[in-house]
């Protein structure tokens, strides 16, 4: 393996790093508004209060 071949399987890996991080990003902002539909008005608000900190 040349360092090239190297080099651009390393980019190729941040690449991947970083769309992971995007889908994670996304389940979590997914898994909150799923909790927040199954909960009632005032669970709502405290639950937003506390994800803001």
């Amino acid at each position: 393996m040349g360092i090239k071949h190297i080099l651009s399987v390393a980019s190729d890996l941040v690449q991947e790093v970083d769309r992971l991080k995007h889908v994670e990003e996304e389940c979590q902002i997914l898994k909150e508004k799923l909790l927040k539909k199954q909960l009632i008005s005032s669970e709502q608000n405290f639950l937003s209060l506390a994800l803001d900190g």
